[in-house]
């Protein structure tokens, strides 16, 4: 019997959703790449096409953009939106910048982890996974 667990054998079904194609690109690129047992499915759009393309996917962590098409701050709607009609998907809210009400808005919105851009891509990985076991994901630096 192997000692890893049995979270890390399986493949966690993740949703990237951001403004623009190019970003979520990099994100999900990122993710596929070393060990993470990701499967990332990435998409842009509006907070409409999002919410949607979120219920029909029925990811195991959704990582939402604060801003997605359609405006600066239409993720929140739709983490908010996500957290209503299916509130065993963890989220994790995707902010530009370390600003402690956004910070803040994202955990009442429903997030279980935050994420800023200015940290390292690297983390990411341990974030999502942290969020999936049912654990709080904010940097010491955010908190």
């Amino acid at each position: 019997m192997s000692g890893s667990s049995p979270l890390l054998a399986r493949h966690i079904r993740v949703v990237v959703a951001d403004a623009t194609r190019m970003n979520c690109q990099l994100i999900a690129g990122a993710l596929k790449r070393g060990r993470n047992n990701f499967d990332v499915h990435a998409l842009t759009g509006n907070s409409r096409v999002a919410f949607l393309e979120l219920q029909n996917v029925r990811p195991d962590v959704a990582v939402i953009s604060a801003q997605l098409e359609d405006g600066r701050f239409t993720g929140f709607k739709v983490l908010h939106q996500l957290c209503t009609s299916q509130p065993k998907t963890p989220a994790v809210m995707l902010l530009d910048s370390a600003e402690r009400d956004l910070i803040v808005e994202a955990f009442r919105a429903g997030a279980r982890g935050v994420f800023c851009r200015r940290d390292s891509i690297k983390a990411l990985p341990k974030c999502i996974r942290r969020v999936h076991e049912g654990q709080i994901w904010v940097n010491n630096a955010e908190l």
